[in-house]
């Protein structure tokens, strides 16, 4: 093959690597500048043992962890619930939608108010008491419940935590199933009472 034919090749392939390899250096670029501007914040919500350690029993809450896994800041407007397991479709399978309402009988000690601020890596927990979930009502019987046509008795509906973040979009996770089994049924399995008869029992 001629040398100058050869060369030529060499330099072509060489000028396509190269673009290649700008091509991607951009897209990485790109990817990282929408990386940091996007919201990035998860959420786990369950039943928890509160224990002071002072000799007080122990105490049942329930427990929002909000941790901010993002490089901006961002804002916690609101917080609740999501029960169902369509979007669209009859009653009884449809999406339906509740607002917590945070004061004195639900929100607990050391919860931040709302709204609040949540910077890069930082974390924070919403407590809340789980005595208002306790009684029946319509609450439970038509939104942590399904009533479905072939059953006579209410079922549990799928339950899901929603966090709502000004700017950016909503953080919708499902509950613990010990938490989802508690709104559904208003009984709490191996929690403070538990706990408290064990702790008793040793004395």
């Amino acid at each position: 093959m001629d040398q100058t034919v050869l060369w030529t090749e060499v330099g072509a392939f060489a000028q396509v690597a190269a673009a290649v390899a700008t091509f991607a250096a951009v897209c990485v670029s790109l990817w990282l500048a929408r990386s940091e501007r996007r919201a990035n914040v998860k959420v786990r919500a369950g039943l928890r043992l509160m224990f002071a350690g002072d000799g007080s029993a122990f105490e049942d809450v329930i427990s929002i962890v909000i941790t901010n896994f993002g490089m901006r800041a961002v804002r916690i407007s609101s917080m609740g619930w999501r029960t169902g397991w369509l979007r669209r479709g009859p009653k009884w399978l449809g999406f339906q939608y509740a607002v917590q309402k945070l004061d004195h009988r639900t929100s607990m000690l050391n919860s931040p108010a709302l709204p609040f601020d949540l910077g890069p890596g930082q974390e924070t927990t919403l407590y809340l008491s789980p005595d208002p979930f306790r009684n029946g009502g319509e609450l439970r019987g038509n939104f942590f419940n399904r009533h479905f046509p072939w059953r006579r008795k209410p079922s549990p509906a799928k339950i899901c935590v929603i966090v709502f973040l000004v700017a950016a979009k909503n953080v919708v996770t499902r509950a613990e199933r010990g938490l989802e089994r508690f709104l559904a049924t208003g009984v709490i399995t191996n929690g403070a009472e538990r706990a408290n008869n064990a702790a008793n029992a040793k004395v």
